[in-house]
């Protein structure tokens, strides 16, 4: 197996859509997971022989919630367990406003090459209203300070259909989402879960959202709009520059083998298959 996939189920804060599995980071054992993880990473190691890792992939959760100094021992046991691959693809999840300079600077000196950040929306006032921390100007920020560090592969998630968005609104945060020039990003249509505050809204009548036909509307607009931009569609929801396609993902659309370590594991990748097969 060439692809490995790590959990972190810690976040700052709950989103009002989210069903993944996660907790609040506040008062968790933190130092306490991330010992545990890695003397998973150990037993399977000790069991099984290893071929070179092409694509490990770090996620949530809120994998950047963690301490320079825990990202710094996360990283370390990787690349001590696992023999990676000399082109290989690691990529990190991260929100706007965790990435610092010296959160960065370490994942950069442990061999992460890939961000994948949480954006959702360019507008400040639907952010709040999906339950986001991070404001619009933090994402500039997120994305200066990866370049300035060195980091040249950077996708960002975006989320049409929200409540009270408008075909608008989602036109403004493609063009603003392109003007950075990334060469990766994935959007994808909200989908109501169950357990979600969301989800509880809308049992009460309490949620407007913008109705199939926007939706439509929105997901045609994004198609064109990445061709338009040079960012081919290469799965339903994601889209990128030639040779910027995330790797590890196509790992689990080809139903290919894969080792998983954390939390809650098969739970999270049915849900992250899903939502790239079904919208």
């Amino acid at each position: 197996m060439t692809a490995i996939y790590i959990h972190i189920p810690f976040c700052e804060h709950i989103c009002y859509y989210c069903d993944f599995n996660k907790v609040f980071l506040e008062g968790q054992p933190v130092d306490e997971y991330v010992d545990l993880l890695i003397k998973e990473m150990e037993m399977v190691t000790a069991k099984h022989a290893m071929d070179p890792v092409e694509t490990v992939f770090v996620g949530g959760g809120t994998p950047t919630t963690l301490t320079e100094a825990q990202l710094s021992k996360l990283c370390s046991a990787i690349q001590r367990l696992f023999p990676i691959a000399e082109n290989a693809e690691f990529s990190f999840e991260a929100n706007p406003g965790d990435l610092s300079l010296s959160k960065l600077q370490v994942m950069k000196d442990y061999g992460v090459n890939r961000l994948s950040m949480g954006v959702q929306s360019f507008n400040n006032d639907l952010l709040k209203k999906i339950g986001r921390i991070h404001t619009v100007d933090d994402v500039y920020q997120s994305v200066n300070n990866a370049k300035q560090v060195g980091f040249e592969n950077v996708s960002i998630d975006l989320i049409f259909s929200l409540p009270g968005q408008t075909e608008a609104d989602f036109e403004d945060t493609l063009t603003k989402a392109l003007d950075l020039d990334l060469p990766h990003y994935s959007a994808y249509s909200l989908i109501i879960e169950p357990k979600t505050i969301f989800y509880n809204l809308m049992q009460k009548g309490k949620l407007l959202l913008p109705g199939e036909d926007a939706e439509a509307n929105m997901y045609e607009k994004l198609m064109t709009t990445m061709e338009q931009h040079g960012r081919k569609q290469y799965e339903i929801s994601n889209f990128a520059k030639p040779g910027f396609e995330s790797r590890h993902n196509i790992v689990y659309w080809s139903n290919e083998h894969y080792f998983g370590f954390g939390a809650g594991l098969m739970v999270m990748l049915v849900k992250c298959v899903m939502l790239t097969t079904v919208r």
